[in-house]
């Protein structure tokens, strides 16, 4: 399984890499609508199916479901957070999961700006500071708040599971301890290198 943020692609092709590694399974975010084109491109002859849901776009060797958005409703506004599929293999059936978690971009480079000062006094309610403590406190509480729900959502499923995706969240932090409660993460079992 090969998975890309095709947002964050900087005008690189993704061929060379997946001609190298020959994936049965392409999961691609942010290629919103992109299924039918990638399906009759020669240079994507080896995936039979594929379909998109909202920015995911799943490209498979084997039979699947049409993906579904799965959405989280925390805050009150359904935004989604991944797509869901079933895979049929030779001799089992498996869901798949394309994750995209809002960036923490806007808010990492606010702290940039001062991150322990406005810290320590946007805490009383009575700061000028408070607000914008107050926005960004709740847009990390929101983001753990739906990391946690898609995790129990995946660790109900009844089938194996792969998940894959960008997370926007390093490794060793708490959105990636969140799904490791309950999944195998590949990079630390047999990947290299730093697993950006």
């Amino acid at each position: 399984v090969m998975t890309y943020n095709r947002g964050e692609h900087g005008g690189h092709s993704l061929q060379p890499f997946k001609e190298l590694a020959q994936p049965d399974i392409l999961v691609l975010q942010e290629a919103p609508k992109r299924a039918q084109r990638y399906l009759k491109a020669p240079d994507y002859s080896e995936f039979a199916h594929g379909a998109s849901a909202g920015e995911h776009t799943i490209l498979s060797r084997y039979p699947m479901s049409p993906p579904t958005r799965i959405n989280s409703h925390v805050g009150g506004k359904a935004i989604t957070v991944a797509a869901r599929t079933e895979i049929t293999l030779p001799d089992r059936v498996v869901t798949l999961y394309s994750v995209h978690f809002q960036t923490p971009r806007d808010t990492l480079r606010y702290y940039l700006r001062g991150a322990c000062l406005y810290g320590i006094i946007g805490l009383p309610p009575f700061s000028p500071f408070h607000d914008s403590y107050d926005h960004n406190q709740q847009f990390w509480d929101k983001r753990i708040a739906r990391a946690e729900e898609l995790a129990a959502l995946i660790a109900a499923e009844p089938n194996p599971t792969i998940v894959v995706g960008d997370f926007n969240a390093p490794a060793g932090g708490y959105v990636h301890r969140v799904f490791k409660s309950t999944l195998v993460d590949a990079h630390d079992a047999k990947g290299g290198g730093f697993g950006y």
